[in-house]
């Protein structure tokens, strides 16, 4: 990768999106081929966007579970971990949490 990206990548790779004390098996940027959803708040990824993808084991070890952080959240990451910025990132998780509820409830 080119210099800029790297500065950009390393500290948004280094935001956990899980705190179960195991690593991930993968923890990269890619570029999607197919729409995902955001892990983080819940929204569309479309087709062809630059995101955070994450693999790791399931808690009992059976699957695989795929995790893709949207660019948005992704910017919201990188003003926490490298300004303490928390103000972006704490909507992003509620915007998140309000979009589960209402999908629950539909």
């Amino acid at each position: 990768g080119g210099g800029q990206i790297d500065m950009f990548d390393e500290p948004v790779l280094a935001y956990r999106l899980v705190c179960d004390g195991n690593a991930p098996l993968t923890n990269r940027f890619v570029t999607t081929r197919a729409r995902h959803e955001c892990d983080i708040c819940a929204g569309a990824i479309a087709r062809g966007q630059r995101v955070r993808a994450e693999s790791r084991r399931s808690p009992d070890g059976q699957t695989i579970e795929q995790r893709r952080v949207c660019p948005l959240c992704c910017t919201a990451i990188h003003a926490f971990m490298t300004r303490g910025d928390l103000e972006a990132i704490n909507e992003r998780h509620a915007l998140g949490l309000a979009r589960r509820r209402e999908d629950a409830q539909a």
